[in-house]
């Protein structure tokens, strides 16, 4: 809704989608993984609404918008949310 700030649901990430994300986003020229791809591709790939609906296409375009036409900081909070691994206190038994 205009005007209103987008709200993004997720579900926690399983070791197949973080492996999933990690394939595709590659890796730097330096070797180390590239993490904003990484964070974008959490964002396009998992992010919902709330009735669970897909927020962003799975395409070119988009990931070309996400890493050229919007703030960085933005995606880089909210991937870096969906990608952030629990504390192991946060764990339980």
């Amino acid at each position: 809704v205009e005007g209103k700030p987008l709200v993004v649901h997720y579900d926690p990430l399983t070791l197949a989608a973080r492996q999933k994300i990690a394939s595709r986003a590659g890796k730097m020229k330096d070797g180390d993984p590239n993490q904003s791809r990484a964070a974008a591709l959490a964002v396009i790939l998992y992010a919902k609404d709330a009735d669970g609906n897909k927020l962003f296409r799975d395409d070119a375009e988009t990931l070309a918008k996400f890493e050229r036409a919007i703030d960085p900081a933005i995606i880089a909070r909210i991937g870096g949310a969906m990608l952030q691994v629990s504390d192991e206190d946060d764990l339980g038994n």
